[in-house]
């Protein structure tokens, strides 16, 4: 038996599982800014950036360029690396996971805004991305690892 572990689920309710039970995700995120806009891409009551779980044979590039694809619809180019952390939350099935959170600024180089792809899974609860003014930041509810709204000020003040 392991660790005791506290991690939380997409309502902030705290669980506990022991470690030998977590599933390792490394994950990649993209912040684009433009006009005083953050682009979010839409889930459940509220709305996280662009991003998600990397494949065992991609590289942190490649993943996220083929997220914000699927869940955007815009081809981008990485930027400056702006944040890194960990989470420990249940994902919908039940399962734990030790989420490595990335977060990289994004510059859009193509295509067309829209969702393009879900897994049945991401079905359930993701939705049409949208454009988020950086003056309403504090009134939504975002589902990631910068979930601190004054860290989250922070970073976007920082890198523009």
């Amino acid at each position: 038996m392991g660790k005791v572990i506290v991690c939380h689920d997409k309502d902030g309710i705290e669980k506990e599982f022991d470690s030998d039970q977590f599933y390792f995700r490394p994950s990649v995120y993209g912040i684009l800014v433009e006009d005083g806009k953050v682009l979010m891409s839409r889930q459940w009551d509220g709305y996280d950036f662009p991003g998600g779980g990397m494949k065992k044979y991609e590289t942190i590039e490649e993943t996220l360029k083929r997220e914000y694809w699927e869940e955007v619809g815009l081809e981008v180019r990485m930027k400056d690396l702006i944040y890194c952390d960990n989470s420990f939350y249940v994902r919908m099935n039940g399962e734990p996971v030790n989420a490595l959170t990335i977060y990289y600024m994004v510059e859009k180089i193509g295509g067309e805004l829209g969702l393009k792809s879900a897994d049945e899974l991401e079905k359930e609860y993701i939705g049409e991305p949208e454009w988020i003014s950086l003056e309403k930041v504090n009134d939504i509810k975002i589902y990631n690892s910068i979930n601190n709204k004054e860290l989250f000020k922070k970073v976007l003040k920082n890198n523009f």
